[in-house]
């Protein structure tokens, strides 16, 4: 058995050794009587020097008034104990934080407090490190949001800008009045076919923004692979046959498969591919090859080839040629055929988030083989990369995105009025220049409220809607249409630069009759679009 004194001894010992820091303060002297290390140290102070002062001298000046509150409410008896955090001074002025305790006890009829301090630094230093971290992640989802509604504006804006310029450049191309003399034809071309790469560029930097957020937005469907690869063909001979070069599809299944991915995706990867070696092949031959590796039916894997006679890829440039911003070296190479270097490094992107791989094979001078290997189900790989965070996943039906069938530029003019709603006057100049050679009327308003008005004064067969207007958004105009009985049953083809999200294009897909951006060839898609529509309309009825 200890006796008091030594038991004493071990009690001081055993306090002056715990980390919390440990005091006793005297409420008639108002000092502190014992101090253990740990508060010492914090404060920097020597025992008889700390048990000089009154006791609120070791809290900071703005705390020590709250400080007399909580003691006061010990030694009045109307607690036991009290709990609060203030910030404690140090010898050289400086503080931290603390949580503190009072406590009252009785010792041979006097009372003292008992003060206990756990010092918060670490968990202070936590908490902000805590709160930076999560005011850079709120101002970095701002900086995200400013810059995908940049580049919203900036990809509706040029797009808008380019699609005028290809229209009047394909109007002037086809000589309308037989006035334009064969150099002026052949400026127009100039002028469209370099408006055409300036597109491509922008889509193809656009695209790698999207993927590299993981906001590239993909639909598994069924793909009927014979008719999907004739409408290559047909979109692709006419460019192969302008350049002298013969273009060939050759269908190597044994037998029509099952066969589900993201029709539009596929079809990005392979217009890439024959554009790619369309333009790397000055003569001979590109073909476009779908099969089966061995031949084998019961492969759950597609292949889809393309191979050009075309200038070749040496074997140091293969090992590179997916990447991003690389492009074909050698002597004026970069120079000739130009190019952003992201096709191939966005077709490997897209394979690769379908549950594919892409491989190249080539001699430099004879030529180059790029094959593609597909599953024949991409469902499993596209909820993967959505569940990653890598894709969007969109279960909303496929509208509007067919490989649009080359265009004979003389067509018997299509009964209907159409109606086309957007800001850019350019734009509507353009488009209803192009339309009138096609649709018997065209007829273009600037803003949500001159469309309205027009739709109040005359009949319309269909609306071109554009998603930026200055009153209203392209959607808040769609679903006044449609719920509206006026005009509930007049078809609508949004028709943008804008690059519109996975939920937003969803929620318009059961509203609109399509969703076209303007891109390459895409007022083409429109067009077809606007005879499909005019043409159902002008069905005798029974």
């Amino acid at each position: 058995m200890l006796n008091d004194r030594d038991r004493d001894a071990f009690f001081k010992t055993m306090v002056d050794e715990i980390s919390n820091e440990v005091f006793l303060i005297n409420p008639d002297s108002a000092t502190i009587t014992y101090s253990n290390k740990a508060l010492m140290k914090n404060l920097q102070y020597d025992k008889q020097r700390l048990f000089e002062f009154h006791w609120n001298a070791i809290f900071k000046d703005d705390h020590k008034d709250f400080a007399e509150e909580q003691f006061q409410e010990v030694i009045s008896s109307n607690k036991d104990s009290v709990r609060f955090q203030a910030n404690l001074l140090r010898n050289d002025e400086s503080y931290y934080p603390a949580q503190i305790q009072f406590r009252s006890v009785h010792q041979n009829g006097n009372m003292f407090v008992v003060g206990i301090a756990q010092d918060l630094s670490q968990e202070k230093r936590s908490h902000d490190l805590l709160e930076r971290e999560k005011q850079t992640t709120r101002e970095l989802q701002l900086n995200i949001k400013y810059k995908s509604t940049f580049f919203a504006h900036l990809s509706h804006e040029m797009r808008t800008t380019l699609n005028s310029v290809l229209l009047l450049s394909e109007i002037l191309a086809e000589n309308r009045e037989a006035n334009l003399s064969e150099e002026q034809l052949k400026y127009s071309s100039t002028i469209h076919n370099s408006t055409n790469s300036m597109l491509s560029l922008l889509n193809e930097v656009l695209d790698m923004s999207k993927i590299e957020s993981g906001q590239m937005s993909m639909r598994p469907e069924f793909v009927e692979i014979y008719d999907f690869c004739k409408e290559m063909e047909r979109l692709f001979q006419p460019v192969a046959s302008e350049k002298g070069i013969k273009f060939e599809f050759i269908y190597d299944l044994k037998e029509s498969i099952p066969f589900k991915t993201d029709q539009m995706r596929l079809e990005q990867v392979l217009k890439n591919l024959i554009s790619n070696a369309l333009k790397f092949t000055p003569k001979g031959t590109v073909q476009l090859r779908v099969f089966q590796p061995n031949d084998d039916p019961s492969s759950r894997q597609v292949y889809f080839q393309v191979k050009d006679t075309g200038i070749g890829i040496s074997e140091d440039q293969q090992k590179h040629i997916f990447e991003s911003y690389r492009q074909a070296e050698g002597p004026n190479i970069e120079k000739q055929f130009g190019g952003t270097g992201l096709g191939l490094a966005i077709t490997n992107e897209i394979v690769t988030l379908l549950g594919g791989d892409i491989s190249v094979e080539s001699t430099l001078g004879k030529g180059s083989t790029f094959t593609a290997k597909l599953p024949q189900d991409s469902s499993e790989a596209i909820l993967k990369n959505a569940t990653a965070g890598k894709v969007k996943l969109s279960t909303a039906p496929a509208k509007g995105d067919r490989i649009p069938q080359p265009l004979k530029t003389k067509q018997e003019k299509i009964n209907g009025t159409v109606l086309l709603v957007d800001d850019s006057e350019t734009h509507n100049m353009a488009l209803s220049e192009f339309l009138n050679f096609k649709v018997e009327h065209c007829i273009t308003a600037d803003s949500a409220k001159n469309a309205f008005e027009v739709l109040n004064k005359k009949p319309v067969s269909c609306i071109i809607l554009d998603m930026y207007l200055p009153d209203a958004s392209g959607k808040e105009v769609l679903k006044k249409l449609k719920n509206d009985n006026k005009y509930s049953d007049i078809p609508v083809i949004i028709y943008s630069g804008k690059t519109i999200s996975q939920e937003e294009e969803q929620e318009l897909e059961t509203l609109a009759d399509a969703i076209i951006q303007k891109n390459v060839m895409s007022y083409k898609l429109l067009l077809s679009k606007i005879t499909g529509v005019l043409r159902k309309a002008n069905e005798p009825l029974g």
